[in-house]
């Protein structure tokens, strides 16, 4: 089974038979077409909203003057937190230009089904600002 998956629905035998010995997993949804979307919209608004509300943390802790001991407390309570964080600011440095406008994009998914459509707006900002920033700028080694 790969890492990259490619989600299809409703009539879908012929396109995903085009994948067959590929890299690609093919996942055949049950649901019509909009499944596939919508299960890419859901999916994108655990993993990038999370990444997002990780490198907003860490960059106010920053303009606050904690973020060392943030980084503290997280590696004391949370452990897993400084490598979620290293590999939410290494994605964000990555793909912070595509992330803003599917984040916006999952903000008016949230919307359409009347859902809060702010942690999508909010995250997409983040990505937004991300974008127009140094990398390597003003951030301390993480411990």
């Amino acid at each position: 089974m790969g890492t990259t998956r490619l989600y299809l629905a409703g009539d879908s035998r012929e396109v995903a038979s085009l994948f067959a010995g590929s890299p690609l997993d093919v996942v055949r949804l049950a649901g019509a077409p909009p499944a596939a979307s919508a299960l890419k919209m859901t999916y994108a608004a655990w993993t990038k909203t999370t990444a997002a509300l990780l490198v907003s943390i860490r960059r106010t802790a920053a303009a606050l003057g904690v973020e060392d001991d943030l980084a503290n407390e997280w590696a004391i309570s949370q452990p897993g937190l400084p490598g979620a964080w290293l590999l939410a600011q290494q994605k964000s440095d990555e793909k912070a230009w595509r992330w803003s406008y599917e984040l916006a994009e999952i903000g008016r998914t949230f919307a359409a089904v009347g859902e809060p459509e702010g942690f999508g707006a909010a995250a997409s900002q983040v990505f937004a600002a991300s974008v127009n920033e140094d990398p390597s700028a003003g951030r301390a080694p993480l411990i």
